[in-house]
């Protein structure tokens, strides 16, 4: 459903559509959702083996790789696991052991500076940006 906000509010103006109200702040020219949007929490993975492949299902999840050994995560090629172009996965290397995410056959990785998470409660999101095209952002480092 398209919104239709007002041409030239006013500071304190509210705006409704789809049960969800917003107000509209002057002083950096916004419009602020107020009500009627649910924030969803962060649903957990934990993961304690030594390797794990992301499930469909893991899609907005944070996985939770949880050991003391050097452990991996592997993204699978689209065609066994079709993730939408835009999902995302967040992973937290929670145990003490290093966590390396891994480019399943044909799917590419871009990240920088690389592939692994650098500590213990370092986090990384994949983003799908394409067919087995992916960007990995946060506390990286080399492997």
């Amino acid at each position: 459903m398209p919104l239709d906000f007002p041409n030239s509010p006013s500071d304190g103006n509210t705006y409704t559509s789809g049960g969800i109200t917003w107000i509209y702040n002057a002083s950096n020219t916004s419009w602020d959702i107020i009500s009627g949007y649910a924030f969803q929490r962060v649903v957990l993975n934990a993961q304690a083996g030594t390797s794990y492949t992301v499930v469909l299902n893991d899609e907005q999840k944070l996985i939770q790789m949880n050991n003391s050994l050097g452990n991996t995560v592997t993204i699978p090629p689209s065609s066994s696991v079709n993730f939408a172009i835009g999902a995302q996965l967040n992973i937290v290397q929670w145990g003490a052991g290093r966590t390396v995410i891994v480019a399943g056959s044909g799917v590419t990785i871009n990240a920088t500076p690389g592939l692994a998470l650098r500590a213990q409660f370092s986090v990384a999101t994949l983003i799908k940006t394409s067919t087995d095209i992916w960007l990995a952002i946060g506390d990286l480092s080399v492997i």
